[in-house]
């Protein structure tokens, strides 16, 4: 419910305005988007992740420990790291983020 609430408050807050340049982009939430029957995440832009910025994201995911669930549930620390191998290999890189472009002006 609330990644729909940051989504719409987004589309809002850079609504297409002359001189507004903004790409926009949706993103792969484990266990809210894979466990929603009415939700779809087809990804289609790749980041390429450094091993340096796995480390950070594996840091940063310590804060949501609480929300962090034990292997093999999707939002395990185990998965989020599966994830980021698989979308690399979808790509020929050995890590990346996937997203689903939303809006850019060309």
């Amino acid at each position: 419910m609330y990644h729909e609430l940051v989504a719409k408050a987004t589309l809002t807050a850079y609504r297409p305005q002359l001189g507004n340049r903004v790409k926009i982009y949706s993103y792969y939430v484990p266990s809210s988007t894979d466990y929603n029957p009415l939700s779809h995440f087809n990804g289609d832009s790749y980041f390429t992740l450094t091993e340096d910025n796995v480390t950070v994201k594996s840091q940063a995911l310590k804060i949501y420990d609480d929300e962090m669930r034990l292997y093999p549930h999707s939002r395990s620390y185990e998965n989020v790291n599966n994830l980021m191998r698989v979308w690399g290999s979808e790509v020929g890189c050995t890590y990346c983020e996937k997203f689903k472009l939303i809006r850019d002006i060309l």
